[in-house]
């Protein structure tokens, strides 16, 4: 069978910078709805900062799970299967009716889709799919365009509340995230995850998770990166979450 070659490297830099958009952008929003789920549910702000805390979790020791699942099957269906898992958490979230709703849809499942289709499997397939040359811009530029979601989903996400409701909101969010499993299809690489390579190409490395794992938790670098995320996701995260109610609460615009 002849082999397939990568997609282009400009077909490559838009989808995986348009999921990661779209994964973060939407994860993003959810200060904004602080508020208006509290409100509508009847609960306390605390049991909302508690979704996301699940969330985080969920996300952060999800990700080894889905880098590992991303090797044996593939980038591209691990995508599929996240944002499939990211839309469902979205829905539940928008239909619930108590805390049980809130931290199921999304703190597990939103957490669960997080892990396999945002940074951890898109910037991997990038990395696989295009030239080394050009890897780092690369990967930078798909990096980058989570911000430019965040820009983009935080003020759409806020008129869309204003003007119909957060219910809707939510919808409209996890219609976006299901367009991940169309976006992603052209992260496929020419060698199939766990075929021989093709002649003259490198063999492609299928290293247990649980021995990747151990190496890796041996890694002074990767102990300090991760730290690093830790610091870095705690303070992001809480104002993030915490700061568009507090300036409702002082009279002023959470845009």
């Amino acid at each position: 069978m002849p082999s397939q070659k990568n997609p282009p490297f400009l077909v490559v830099l838009i989808a995986g910078s348009a999921i990661t958009a779209i994964a973060l952008g939407a994860r993003s929003t959810m200060g904004m709805f602080l508020g208006p789920v509290s409100d509508g549910l009847g609960l306390q702000t605390d049991s909302f900062a508690l979704m996301i805390a699940i969330q985080n979790l969920v996300w952060g020791f999800g990700q080894p799970l889905a880098g590992g699942l991303a090797d044996r099957f593939g980038a591209r269906r691990v995508l599929m299967a996240g944002a499939v898992i990211y839309a469902s958490g979205l829905v539940v979230l928008a239909k619930a009716i108590g805390p049980t709703g809130l931290h199921l849809g999304g703190g597990v499942l939103m957490g669960l889709g997080m892990s396999a289709a945002s940074f951890s499997v898109v910037l991997a397939a990038i990395g696989r799919l295009v030239p080394e040359s050009r890897r780092s811009s690369a990967l930078g530029i798909a990096t980058a365009f989570g911000s430019v979601g965040q820009f983009i989903l935080i003020p759409i996400s806020s008129v869309i509340i204003d003007s119909t409701s957060w219910e809707t909101a939510l919808v409209v969010l996890a219609g976006l995230a299901l367009t991940i499993t169309v976006i992603c299809l052209p992260l496929r690489p020419s060698v199939e995850i766990g075929r021989t390579s093709a002649p003259g190409s490198p063999s492609v490395d299928t290293k247990p998770l649980r021995e990747v794992l151990r190496q890796a938790s041996r890694n002074r670098s990767y102990l300090l990166l991760n730290a690093g995320f830790f610091v870095c996701g705690f303070h992001v995260t809480f104002i993030g979450v915490h700061l568009p109610k507090h300036l409702e609460d002082l009279g002023q615009s959470s845009t």
